[in-house]
């Protein structure tokens, strides 16, 4: 990525949470380019728990769903289905 108003070295530690993603292919590319903008290890590491840190938000704002009233099978019910929920 070439630099713009964000330098190149900081859009590739942003583009390092394609952890997220799993992609392998990605991980590999986006870990070169980040390498070769300058960033260092300890940055690469540092955006391996940004990724965990963000992959973790999910679980923490949709678990609860799993004991709400929603996951009894309601959940996948008519969108238009304006009932209340039992």
């Amino acid at each position: 990525m070439k630099a713009g108003a964000i330098p190149a070295k900081y859009k590739e530690l942003m583009v390092a949470v394609t952890l997220t993603t799993q992609c392998p292919y990605c991980i590999a590319i986006h870990t070169k380019r980040a390498r070769e903008a300058g960033v260092t290890a300890a940055e690469l590491a540092e955006t391996t728990f940004v990724a965990a840190a963000l992959r973790a938000g999910g679980v923490v704002t949709h678990g609860p769903i799993r004991s709400s009233k929603r996951c009894s099978g309601q959940w996948l019910r008519d969108p238009h289905d304006s009932r209340p929920l039992a």
